[in-house]
């Protein structure tokens, strides 16, 4: 692939000249915290959102892996899109299990998951809407038309939304 195609794709090709490199489309992104290395800043946002102890292992090394995309793609911005992608898949690892461990019927796919959380009280009824949110994402995430280039607001928004619905699920 020549070199002049990577305008097209919006961010860098590796190369054995580039790999350890900031991205280029990092150029101009602010960070909430703004230590003297920006990539310090980026490191700092992602790494702000944890995951209670209380939350299964599984679940847990999951969401460590998919920030660890999230941190990486200073090097390589896809990997921001990648890790939020992965984070998705997360919510539904976390309904899936808190499913199993509420002895739920057999349950296939995750929008009923979801339904049956709400109905059976695990999920509060007034966070079914950003649930819903979640699993239509996650659909369109695992089933692209095309590659996905998520920015950082949507994915520290995400990371969010990962604290804020994922752990209650394993508190209660």
């Amino acid at each position: 692939m020549p070199d002049s195609d990577q305008d097209n794709f919006g961010f860098k090709r590796l190369s054995l000249k580039n790999w350890l490199t900031v991205d280029p489309a990092w150029a101009g992104v602010f960070m909430s915290y703004s230590p003297p290395n920006q990539c310090e800043g980026l490191v700092h946002d992602l790494c702000q959102e944890h995951l209670d102890p209380a939350v299964p292992l599984p679940i847990r090394k999951l969401f460590e892996t998919a920030r660890g995309a999230l941190v990486y793609s200073v090097v390589f911005y896809p990997l921001l899109t990648l890790g939020a992608e992965q984070l998705l898949r997360v919510f539904e690892t976390a309904v899936s299990i808190k499913c199993e461990l509420m002895n739920a019927p057999e349950i296939w796919k995750f929008p009923q998951k979801v339904d049956w959380l709400v109905k059976h009280g695990a999920i509060a009824k007034d966070e079914s809407a950003r649930w819903n949110t979640v699993v239509q994402l996650r659909n369109e995430a695992s089933h692209p038309k095309d590659q996905m280039i998520f920015n950082l607001a949507m994915t520290l928004t995400i990371l969010d939304l990962a604290d804020e619905l994922i752990n209650p699920l394993f508190l209660s």
